[in-house]
């Protein structure tokens, strides 16, 4: 182990998450007056949310963040950029679930077997969607064309508003126009009576339904939970049961509550990552997003009687620093039914 000099020592102290002033922090007297609950489905244990509003609403207004799982449809091939649904943290779930903010839906239940007619109905609109995308592709594929005729570059004119020289037009046809369909009203009127092939270069937009209700089979009537309690004893949504799980519970219910963004912290060898709320940025209007700013706090969870080897804190202050965080060690004391803070910070003398 390398020698702590004391150039080079390790400063503890307690540290007081400040609560947030500003009004547009949330607090428990706005909760119900936004538009709420918001339905979060339950699929192989993990919470997903489909509706883009309602990812919105949360992150603004809650300070819930969660983490984009979906494949973008049109960039299937890469992992850098994610799309919907949103995934939520354990601790968010708990934590909305319990102020009334969302409503679990047991997603397996609810979409039910679909009937023939159903599926009959849904492959015609389907069907009926590619071949409006084939009509529009074939309408713009005329409209550009048009632009390269003869005619058409006969009628430009340059940034001046004169027309253009003569050697940049050409001798326009002025024989009467055919009363005969054109190619391209013949190619629609075939495509609208007859189930063709889409012509080539041509790729139907892929569209997903971002909202389970828009499928007719499904029904989340007699799956849908409210409360915690009620969720709990249909062993929908259990967590937290251990009392491990019960102190990460508390550590990030006390932070999120004096307004703070969290994120998971295993970037970083933590167990959050704590950005700035309104009240503590320098200018107020902004938002502490974390698209915006970066995080002040490194926060890990600690057990409030174990006992801490020096070798541990050397490490979590000096991995905190070489990132520019402060490190923050935090305990749920049972006995007082609080949040113990002490931060880890490297200071020279």
């Amino acid at each position: 182990m390398e020698r702590v000099t004391q150039s080079s020592v390790v400063k503890f102290k307690l540290f007081a998450v400040q609560p947030s002033d500003d009004p547009r922090t949330p607090s428990f007297a706005t909760f119900m007056s936004l538009k709420n609950p918001f339905k979060v489905h339950i699929v192989d244990n993990k919470a997903l949310v489909y509706d883009t509003d309602a990812i919105h609403t949360l992150r603004s207004q809650y300070h819930i963040v969660g983490s984009l799982i979906g494949t973008l449809p049109q960039l299937p091939m890469q992992n850098r950029f994610y799309g919907l649904p949103l995934k939520l943290m354990q601790e968010e779930v708990t934590l909305l679930l319990s102020k009334g903010v969302i409503t679990l839906i047991e997603d397996r239940s609810a979409h039910k077997c679909p009937t023939d007619d159903e599926i009959d109905t849904y492959r015609k609109e389907k069907a009926e969607d590619e071949t409006g995308q084939i009509v529009d592709y074939l309408k713009a594929r005329e409209a550009r064309i048009a632009k390269h005729t003869p005619k058409a570059k006969a009628n430009k004119s340059d940034e001046d508003g004169n027309r253009l020289g003569s050697h940049e037009t050409q001798e326009v046809d002025q024989s009467p126009i055919s009363s005969s369909p054109s190619p391209f009203q013949q190619e629609v009127t075939i495509i609208n009576n007859i189930k063709l092939e889409p012509p080539r270069g041509f790729s139907p937009s892929v569209t997903i339904k971002t909202s389970s209700y828009l499928f007719p089979w499904y029904d989340d009537k007699g799956c849908s939970y409210t409360s915690l309690e009620e969720a709990r004893s249909r062993l929908i949504w259990t967590w937290p049961e251990s009392d491990e799980d019960k102190g990460r519970y508390k550590v990030f219910k006390d932070i999120w509550e004096k307004g703070y963004y969290i994120t998971s912290g295993s970037k970083f060898g933590s167990d959050y990552l704590a950005y700035p709320g309104n009240s503590m940025l320098a200018v107020k209007m902004l938002d502490g997003d974390p698209l915006q700013y970066h995080s002040y706090f490194a926060v890990s969870v600690v057990d409030m009687d174990a006992p801490i080897n020096p070798i541990d804190i050397i490490r979590e202050g000096r991995m905190s620093t070489v990132v520019r965080k402060t490190k923050l060690l935090c305990s749920w004391d049972k006995d007082k039914d609080e949040v113990v803070y002490v931060s880890i910070q490297w200071a020279g003398k």
